[in-house]
């Protein structure tokens, strides 16, 4: 029987010629390594078939290995995106991800998150849905956490947010600019952070493009209940341009519009936030505003490695800014045509 020769890390750093404590801290991302060093020695670990071993590893340094994520709803196509890229940097560093639903309720969040903390996993990355129970601060307060997306109310945290102040800024001025004069507003839920936060800056900027007096509701990341209000909505407050809090409430404003039949783009433009890589492909294209997920992910794994190496360090609060993609659903509303002069054309 013939048995091959595990490629280790000294195999890595003769092959380099450097020393085999970079190697290590370069496999493991950790801060202090320029980053040409770090993409050098992850090329030559793959070329070489290297594979991190991690029961020794965990021997060695009393860790596991693994780490957990814990969405906000697994059924959300951003979260499912985010956890994809998040597999993605953990996988590249040698490291397993667990992967739990929060179900967007604190009491079924507090469950999974203790059922991975149970598993023995080294920190945990968390998508907060709402105001903590007191099991989830304690968790919080006794695992290395980072919080991605969303804040986690009274927890002083390492987290990876987005500031989308000028993308919505530049989403009024080409709506007023548009020729649009009636928007509404339907935002996700107060009880969580981006929720509140996007429809106070949504109102905000519109305000400052000149408008006053829009209806703005809310309602939670589920598209039967988006559906129900944007119905409401259309038919009490008749808008010609709709901005919606999330990409599952915009999927429920866009079957309230088809059940009413409402002309996407026509009658009533549509805007977003959470771009999902199928809106430019739709007819018209929704405009959107978006967030560097892939970034977003990278970010909050560093952090969190970071905060498993520095369980004392300071928190920090690392913040992106979203864009916009202007396309089709917003182009401008179509002239009214006068019922009394219909005769005419």
């Amino acid at each position: 029987m013939r048995w091959e020769t595990m490629v280790t890390q000294r195999d890595i750093a003769r092959e380099l010629g450097v020393a085999v404590s970079t190697v290590s801290r370069s496999l493991s991302d950790v801060p202090g390594i320029p980053e040409v060093t770090k993409e050098r020695v992850r090329q030559a670990a793959e070329r070489l078939g290297y594979r991190r071993d991690a029961h020794a590893a965990s021997l060695r340094t009393g860790r596991s290995g693994t780490i957990s994520l814990v969405v906000g709803a697994i059924d959300n196509p951003f979260f499912a995106e985010l956890a994809h890229h998040v597999e993605t940097q953990a996988n590249r560093l040698g490291l397993l991800l667990m992967i739990a639903n929060g179900q967007e309720d604190p009491a079924a969040q507090e469950r999974v998150a203790l059922s991975m903390l149970e598993q023995r996993v080294d920190g945990m990355i968390l998508v907060p849905v709402g105001p903590p129970t007191s099991g989830l601060q304690e968790l919080v307060a006794q695992t290395p956490t980072v919080a991605v997306d969303r804040l986690l109310p009274g927890a002083d945290i390492d987290s990876v947010l987005v500031d989308p102040r000028e993308a919505v800024r530049e989403l009024a001025e080409h709506l007023r600019d548009a020729g649009y004069r009636r928007p509404a507003v339907i935002s996700g839920p107060d009880a969580i952070s981006t929720g509140a936060g996007r429809a106070r800056v949504v109102s905000e900027e519109l305000e400052a493009a000149g408008w006053s007096g829009f209806p703005v509701l809310s309602c939670a990341h589920d598209a039967s209940q988006a559906q129900e209000v944007a119905e409401r909505l259309l038919a009490d407050c008749q808008p010609d341009v709709l901005i919606c809090g999330g990409n599952v409430i915009t999927l429920g404003a866009l079957r309230a519009m088809k059940r009413l039949g409402v002309d996407v783009g026509a009658d009533v433009g549509v805007a977003t936030f959470d771009d999902l890589p199928w809106f430019d492909l739709m007819s018209p294209a929704l405009t959107s505003i978006s967030n560097d997920i892939p970034r977003m992910a990278a970010e909050t794994v560093r952090l969190l490695l970071q905060r498993i190496e520095n369980p004392d360090g300071a928190a920090q609060q690392v913040i992106h800014e979203a864009s916009l993609s202007l396309r089709e659903s917003t182009g401008g509303p179509r002239p009214r045509i006068d019922a009394t002069r219909k005769g005419d054309i």
